[in-house]
C-alpha cells in the first residue's frame, strides 16, 4: 500500500516533536502551565503600574503599584538575586531558607532556600484581592546558572524602571 505524502510529512513531523520533547527541546510548552507575570504601565496614570502574577494553576493576583514601590520590589529582587548567588547560609545537608523583604512594602517577599550547590526563588505577592506564592526561579551557583521568571521579572522591572542618577557637584 502507497502512502499518502501528507501522511508521511505528518508521521516526520510527530517524530521530530517527540524527539525534541525527549532532548528537552521544547521548553516552550512546559512554560505555558509554569508561573507567568505581565507587569505594564497603567494606562490611566503614568506613575503607575499592574502586576499581575498567576502561578500556572488557576490562582491569579493582580495590584496595581506606584513608582516609589516598584523601586522597592527591584531593590528587593536585586538583594535576592545577589544573596541567592552566594555561598551564604547555604544549606550543608538540607536546604536552609532566608527570606529577603522590605518593610516598607510588604506586598513583595522573596525566599531563597539554598542547598550546598544550588538556590532556589520564592516569591510571594500580596495584595488586597490576597497573596500567592511561587516557585519563581533556581541558580546553580557553581555555574552561575540562572532560570525562571524570577530574572524575567527582574529584567522587566529594569526596562521600566530608569535607573537613579548618582547627583554630582
Amino acid at each position: 500500500m502507497k502512502q499518502k505524502p501528507h501522511s508521511v510529512a505528518r508521521h516526520l513531523a510527530l517524530i521530530f516533536w517527540l524527539a525534541c520533547a525527549f532532548a528537552g527541546g521544547l521548553p516552550a510548552l512546559a512554560q505555558e502551565n509554569g508561573p507567568r507575570f505581565n507587569l505594564t504601565r497603567n494606562t490611566a496614570a503614568a506613575d503607575q503600574f499592574d502586576l499581575l502574577i498567576a502561578d500556572g494553576d488557576e490562582r491569579v493576583i493582580a495590584g496595581t503599584f506606584t513608582k516609589a514601590q516598584m523601586e522597592v520590589f527591584r531593590q528587593v529582587l536585586n538583594e535576592a538575586r545577589k544573596f541567592a548567588l552566594t555561598e551564604e547560609e547555604a544549606g550543608k545537608g538540607m536546604a536552609k531558607t532566608t527570606r529577603i523583604a522590605s518593610n516598607s512594602q510588604p506586598a513583595l517577599i522573596v525566599d531563597v532556600s539554598k542547598t550546598s550547590d544550588q538556590s532556589q526563588l520564592y516569591i510571594t505577592f500580596t495584595t488586597e484581592t490576597g497573596h500567592i506564592t511561587i516557585d519563581a526561579g533556581r541558580v546553580q551557583r557553581g555555574i552561575k546558572r540562572e532560570y525562571g521568571i524570577f530574572y524575567q521579572l527582574l529584567s522587566r522591572l529594569e526596562s521600566l524602571l530608569p535607573q537613579a542618577r548618582a547627583h554630582t557637584t
